[in-house]
């Protein structure tokens, strides 16, 4: 695979790798809250006080994600670590179509819940995507938005060198993914390990493995999504005040050239 495809699998590549390695868990498992919103729950925790700061994995993750974050960023706020409707250790049936636009409701059920009425957030990867969504449609309730690589995929053919990245990884990657995922489970997480680690899923750790079945159930559901990518409006994200870089060099806020 070549070209900003090939980029963006590599990337894709080390990233689930660090995170899977930052996710090696030796304590025992740790009591979660459970957060009931009618027909689905999601599971919590809360650490430390202060203003809250609500933190959000990514996909094929779970709340698990934060643990060496925690810490560090509990002596100042009350952090809020949650996993998203399909991931780990949440059991909720499905409903089709899965994409950020659920995420980002259930986000607003969960800080209604909390009441939480305005938060700092920040997501990584999917959940960054989700943040995203949830603060355009809910501003008011967002202190300040900190983003991680959101995969923001129709927003390629606006970007330089992005044309036709979108239509390539939909042909080689997403639609294989689905039909995998038609087949079973199984199927579904040997592409997946295939795509991540260039080799079939009983050859990876073991320790990955499970975590990979964890959080099999989302990367199913958005596989099957009819939109699992929706657009999210560029000018609605121009208008946020309160959207800053993650990158250390450029604390500043991002700005979208026209």
């Amino acid at each position: 695979m070549t070209g900003p495809l090939g980029i963006l699998h590599l990337i894709g590549k080390a990233l689930v790798w660090i995170m899977i390695m930052a996710f090696r868990i030796t304590m025992a498992q740790p009591e979660y809250k459970k957060a009931e919103m009618g027909e689905i729950t999601l599971h919590y925790q809360t650490f430390g006080v202060g203003a809250p700061l609500i933190l959000i994995h990514g996909s094929l993750s779970d709340l698990r994600y934060w643990e060496h974050q925690i810490p560090e960023l509990s002596k100042n706020f009350q952090v809020i670590i949650y996993s998203r409707r399909y991931n780990f250790p949440n059991i909720n049936a499905p409903t089709g179509n899965h994409s950020a636009l659920v995420e980002a409701r259930d986000l607003l059920q969960f800080m209604d819940l909390l009441e939480i009425k305005k938060a700092h957030i920040l997501g990584h990867s999917y959940g960054a995507y989700t943040a995203l969504v949830f603060a355009v449609d809910h501003p008011h309730r967002v202190k300040n938005l900190i983003l991680a690589e959101p995969p923001l995929m129709k927003w390629l053919p606006e970007i330089p060198g992005g044309n036709g990245v979108l239509e390539d990884f939909v042909e080689e990657v997403w639609k294989p993914l689905a039909e995998a995922y038609k087949k079973d489970e199984a199927t579904g997480l040997d592409f997946t390990s295939h795509w991540y680690y260039g080799t079939g899923f009983e050859n990876i750790d073991s320790e990955f493995q499970g975590f990979l079945k964890d959080n099999s159930q989302e990367w199913k559901e958005l596989a099957f999504s009819e939109d699992a990518y929706p657009y999210v409006d560029t000018d609605k994200v121009r208008r946020l005040d309160f959207l800053y870089s993650c990158f250390p060099e450029k604390k500043i806020k991002i700005v979208f050239s026209n």
